[in-house]
Parts: C-alpha cells; structure tokens; sequence
C-alpha cells in the first residue's frame, strides 16, 4: 500500500488539460486525484467509489452539462448527496451561472486563476468536514448541506461539547 493510498481522494471534472494538470500537481502531495473529463464520467465515478470525499468541478460542467450538480444533490445515497462540491469558475462564468450553481447546492467556489494555497486549504477543509461528518452516525445531513451551514453546525456541536 503506498503512501497516496491513505491519502484523501478528489474528484476532478475537468474538460481543460491544463487547468486539471495545474490541480492534479498542486494536490498530489495531499491527496490522490481521480480525474475525469465530463459530468457523465464523473457521476459513474461516483457511482463506483466510495472513497471520494470531494469533487472540483468546472462551472459548465456542473450546472449544464448533464446537470450533475442537482444528480449528487437529489442522490439516493447520503454520502454522495451530502458530497461537497467546489465550483471552479472564471471570468467567462456569468453571475446567473454561480447564483444557480449555488441554488442548487454548490459547496464553494474556486476563482481561476486560483492560489495554491486558497485551493488547498479549501479542499483540506471540506475533505475533513465530509469525514467528520460521515464518521458521526447520529449527525444528520441537511437536505441541501452547504459549507456556510456544515461550518455552523460543526462550531456549535464543537463549542458545546
């Protein structure tokens, strides 16, 4: 079993070979990236892999293309619904485009072009809520979990305990 092995794994749906390059290097050394290069390949992914606890999606991919945004939120397993996803978005991506993605449940949102260390430390942190969570069989999933709601809810159980 190698190292990467035990490391947290991302799903990456990129139809960009450089943007998804640009991922998978920056986050090689902390996580084991699958990627995929359109919204029907990353639902079967999905489907097929239980051990992701993230997906870095761009925009059109999410939100147009096969909808698969609204698929993992209105998804029958509760792992996969409750699954954050990050929305990579640029210039081009209009306000309308991340107001639905957001609607529909979008976990956060990544500006390209990115830092590296702002795209880090938001898959670092939601990759650790979504463990937190599953780990915790009595914590119960919103029907549309968002960071801002999961963060909440995780500070107060915290605080209290």
């Amino acid at each position: 079993m190698s190292e990467s092995d035990s490391f947290p794994v991302v799903l990456l749906i990129s139809g960009s070979v450089h943007s998804a390059k640009s991922i998978n290097r920056l986050l090689s050394e902390q996580f084991r990236v699958v990627q995929v290069e359109d919204a029907a390949q990353g639902w079967d992914a999905l489907q097929n892999d239980s051990t992701i606890s993230a997906a870095i999606c761009e925009l059109d991919l999410c939100i147009d293309n096969n909808a698969l945004l609204e698929r993992i939120r209105g998804a029958q397993n509760k792992s996969i619904a409750s699954l954050p996803v990050l929305i990579l978005v640029g210039e081009k991506d209009s306000e309308d485009q991340r107001d639905r993605a957001f609607s529909v449940g979008a976990s956060d949102f990544i500006n390209m072009p990115f830092s590296s260390t702002e795209l880090k430390a938001r898959i670092r942190l939601h990759t650790r809520l979504f463990g937190l969570q599953n780990r915790d069989a009595g914590y119960e999933v919103p029907e549309q979990a968002t960071s801002i709601d999961m963060l909440n809810t995780l500070m107060q159980e915290q605080y209290f305990e």
